[in-house]
């Protein structure tokens, strides 16, 4: 355990995940790839990934929407308060 604050972050797809491919773009990119993309981040906080769907954003649905809240309700909680 550090002191660097925790961040957990889901990934739903969209537009930040699209990637070309020969059957045109779509989304591939994950949760891992885009805290990768992020120069320094894994320096300054302690993060918990996780891809949770790799889909076009408008084919989000309702139940993607509840899977996304049931995920979030499962992380611990970790104060939000800044550092002092």
């Amino acid at each position: 355990m550090t002191d660097r604050p925790r961040v957990a972050l889901a990934s739903l797809g969209g537009t930040i995940t699209m990637t070309p491919t020969s059957s045109g773009v779509v989304p591939t990119a994950g949760a891992a790839d885009l805290t990768a993309a992020v120069p320094g981040l894994v320096e300054i906080a302690d993060l918990e990934v996780e891809t949770l769907f790799t889909k076009p954003g408008a084919s989000l649905d309702f139940a993607d929407v509840l899977n996304v809240l049931g995920w979030a309700g499962r992380r611990p909680r970790w104060s939000a308060a800044a550092p002092a």
